[in-house]
């Protein structure tokens, strides 16, 4: 039987309101979501190797800032190549005038 049958819509209905209190009711959790959010045992302990005062990481602060040459880093990381910044640029110079070359010929 569907709302239609019965000739009133169940929805504004005042018989089925309860009357309001003065106090007020505490309302019934189920069990899961007392077990979530209530306190932790009484007789609950941590972990001992939680309850450790050692640092957990340690990091040695520079005390003097070390000034590094950019085109000085760049030779000394592509000499272990053999090779040159002035060769790279050399290099990429060809290619660059190759791929010209290929798109307007003559």
């Amino acid at each position: 039987p569907d709302w239609k049958s019965k000739g009133r819509s169940e929805l504004f209905s005042t018989s089925k309101l309860s009357k309001p209190s003065s106090t007020p009711q505490p309302s019934t959790a189920r069990p899961v979501a007392k077990a979530l959010f209530a306190s932790p045992l009484a007789g609950a302990k941590a972990r001992p190797e939680w309850n450790t005062n050692e640092p957990l990481l340690k990091v040695e602060i520079p005390q003097k800032l070390k000034q590094i040459d950019s085109t000085e880093a760049a030779k000394t990381a592509l000499a272990t190549f053999g090779t040159t910044p002035e060769k790279l640029a050399f290099g990429r110079n060809i290619i660059h005038r190759d791929a010209e070359e290929a798109s307007n010929p003559s």
